[in-house]
């Protein structure tokens, strides 16, 4: 998998990057995943950055420029531009981006809304681009692509009056858009030849919607409205003739207009196993609709053929269709036909390309499948929906690695960064995971106190400690001959346990932390384990006699610590912004680095051969340090939000790095850099280095044959 920067600030000695996981499913408005019409290309967004993903070859395209996450996104349907809108804090400008897809540079920007971008849409011609901004900002803005500026704009929402959210354009007039939302729903006209705008507010007839996503069909006659209540507001559009319309009522130069209006209530037919209450209204609300192209020659006049995605995670295929209820008067529906299908979390994405269908949702996974067999769904691609708190790598094998997060663990492919294996917890965050150094077991530390086991290959449970900890379980390592395990939880205890042959048999706890121990890390011998804290306090406690042996102690908060392979030495980082270097013998402090100039550093790790460290923090860069000079060599700044964890892989080929906005990313280690020979700090620490640490098998047959096929 290739990746490719545009962005005109990217240095090129900075960390290059591999790969990534993630895809933000939670954006709705105007679809937050894309597909080109012409080539075999993906747009999303990541955080702050918009993806350009290539299915055929996995390479990805980062789109740099936003400074805060984005919260909309549209492809042209010629597959000319992109636009992007993002936040910001409240009362500061937020941007809208305007890229070109093929060169993945910027052609356009403006900054006209606040705080926050709801949505936005281009005219069907991709000359115009619509965008709505958020409640404390209620402004309409036309951008012109052609003329590279904004044009005019209107405010949307006056007093009470609505909660504008999602846009969808006319697909034979460039100049008229609809605009839904909470208790709002409206037309908006461009006059091209004056450059201003109106708004036609649609007669609802005292019918009262939270609009959540809108499709006009091929003639432009009618608007088709998902809301959250489950039904469809079908909307008859009484557009005025374009060339005989002034945006004032008092100069139009053509007929009068009725303006939009709501023609019908369309609700589902259900089945006859559904008699519970409701059971006409799709659950969790229709968050998504398509229009599908009919064949004239097979359906009668007025029947469309939807694909609707409801907030429960259904997509189903429906036609609409005129009945007559009992009492005589006549009624719309839609009438479902065929298989459907189920996602987790609500649909917020529904694509369509020939015969494929792509489908998003809020759980940031995408599915693809064929029209006409929804059943037969495969996922395309995954990513956690929450913060990544840990990863983790089995001894001495660097194809798959673990990773924890809110309700879930999962174990993937290093290779393909595919997703192997998934272990859910309901409603529980895992904070710490780890392999067994045999690689038969998956431990896991959880927030209500647990210590989960399972098996890698299925995810299976093998077993549990119950209350581990009075409060969450924040880290968990095995001593080398995976006999024993250690613990650290939120309320500052460190407790040792014995799980060989699966005993669970408490040992000791060991309680001089005061705060959340925030790193836990065994010695490679597994004599001495070191804890860091938020207390201010690192301790290296012995393993055979429970004791302390050293005590670093700091005006701070630690966050995470390392040991050097060496075990003389080890490094800390600290919430006032420091990389501390600290003598494992006594704890005397032998260097500190400003490693982040404003924010803190949370994570931090020692290269298996002890010439390199890596850190990550609130800053959102990737920092790769030589050990003994403690010099910057290469930085990776492609992370939209504050970096949780940094891991080299056991054979340093590439470094992992997860963020709170529920990605990871592969760095590669730079090849330059294998090569240079560097000798430890000079300090008290009278071990030797070596260079090349000898690598065992460690347990790598049952890792490797699951990477070999036995994941299915």
């Amino acid at each position: 998998m290739s990746i490719s920067i545009c962005n005109a600030e990217y240095e090129a000695a900075n960390l290059p990057l591999i790969s990534t996981i993630g895809y933000e499913g939670k954006i709705s408005t105007s679809s937050g995943l894309h597909v080109h019409p012409c080539t075999p290309h993906l747009v999303y967004a990541i955080g702050s950055n918009v993806i350009k993903a290539d299915l055929s070859t996995g390479s990805q395209t980062f789109l740099i420029g936003h400074g805060n996450n984005v919260t909309c996104l549209d492809l042209d349907l010629q597959g000319r531009f992109i636009a992007s809108g993002s936040m910001n804090y409240m009362g500061f400008k937020s941007s809208v981006i305007i890229w070109d897809f093929y060169s993945g540079c910027k052609i356009g920007e403006h900054s006209a809304h606040t705080t926050r971008v709801n949505s936005l849409k281009f005219s069907h011609d991709g000359r115009y681009l619509l965008s709505v901004g958020n409640m404390d900002d209620g402004n309409v803005v036309i951008f012109d692509i052609e003329l590279r500026k904004v044009i005019c704009g209107l405010q949307a929402i006056k007093g009470r009056n609505g909660f504008p959210r999602c846009i969808a354009a006319t697909q034979k007039r460039n100049d008229c858009w609809v605009i839904g939302g909470d208790d709002y729903l409206s037309t908006w006209i461009l006059d091209t030849k004056k450059n201003r705008l109106r708004t036609e507010k649609t007669n609802m007839k005292k019918i009262k919607r939270d609009i959540t996503s809108a499709v006009i069909e091929e003639s432009d006659a009618y608007a088709f409205c998902g809301t959250t209540t489950g039904d469809i507001l079908k909307v008859k559009m009484n557009l005025p003739p374009r060339d005989g319309y002034a945006c004032d009522r008092q100069d139009a130069l053509g007929p009068g207009t009725n303006g939009p209006l709501l023609n019908a209530v369309v609700t589902r037919v259900p089945s006859k196993c559904e008699k519970h209450r409701n059971a006409q209204l799709y659950k969790g609300g229709v968050t998504a609709l398509r229009i599908l192209p009919t064949d004239p020659s097979s359906c009668s006049p007025g029947e469309l053929t939807f694909l609707i995605g409801a907030g429960n995670g259904i997509v189903t295929e429906a036609v609409l269709k005129m009945v007559c209820r009992a009492s005589g008067q006549p009624d719309q529906v839609v009438m479902e036909q065929g298989p459907q299908m189920c996602a987790r979390g609500a649909v917020t994405s529904l694509l369509v390309k020939d015969q494929d269908l792509l489908v998003g949702s809020t759980m940031n996974e995408i599915y693809s499948t064929r029209l006409g067999c929804l059943d037969k769904p495969r996922m395309l691609a995954s990513s956690h929906y929450g913060i990544v708190h840990d990863v983790a790598f089995p001894r001495c094998f660097s194809d798959v690695f673990a990773t924890s997060s809110y309700e879930d663990v999962r174990i993937w492919n290093a290779q393909a960064m595919r997703e192997l294996v998934r272990i859910n917890v309901a409603n529980m965050t895992c904070y710490a995971v780890t392999f067994t150094n045999n690689g038969s077991c998956v431990i896991t530390g959880w927030n209500d106190s647990n210590v989960r086991a399972y098996t890698p290959q299925t995810g299976s449970p093998i077993w549990v400690i119950n209350h581990a900890h009075q409060r969450g379980v924040t880290g968990v390592v095995t001593t080398p001959d995976d006999k024993f395990l250690v613990t650290g939880g939120e309320e500052g205890q460190v407790r040792i346990w014995s799980i060989c042959p699966y005993q669970l048999t408490p040992i000791a706890v060991m309680k001089e932390h005061i705060g959340p121990v925030t790193g836990l890390r065994m010695k490679p011998d597994g004599e001495q384990v070191a804890s860091s804290s938020g207390d201010g306090s690192v301790i290296i406690w012995c393993m055979r006699k429970y004791l302390r042996l050293s005590l670093m102690l700091q005006d701070t908060l630690f966050l995470d610590v390392a040991w050097h392979p060496s075990t003389c030495q080890l490094v800390a980082v600290t919430h006032n912004h420091k990389l501390c270097y600290f003598e494992a013998f006594d704890g005397s402090s032998i260097r500190e680095v400003m490693a982040s100039e404003t924010d803190p550093v949370q994570a931090v790790d020692v290269s298996p051969c002890g010439l390199y460290v890596v850190t990550g923090g609130a800053d959102r860069l990737v920092k790769l340090w030589s050990y003994n000079h403690a010099k910057l060599l290469r930085k990776g700044c492609l992370h939209s939000a504050e970096i949780v964890r940094v891991k080299f892989s056991p054979l340093s080929d590439y470094i992992v790095s997860t963020c709170q906005d529920g990605s990871v990313f592969k760095w590669e280690f730079p090849k330059d850099l294998a090569s240079v020979s560097v000798s430890i700090c000079p300090g008290k620490c009278h071990g030797k280095v070596d260079t090349q640490i000898p690598i065992t098998d460690g347990g790598r047959t049952n890792i490797a044959q699951a990477c070999d096929g036995s994941w299915n």
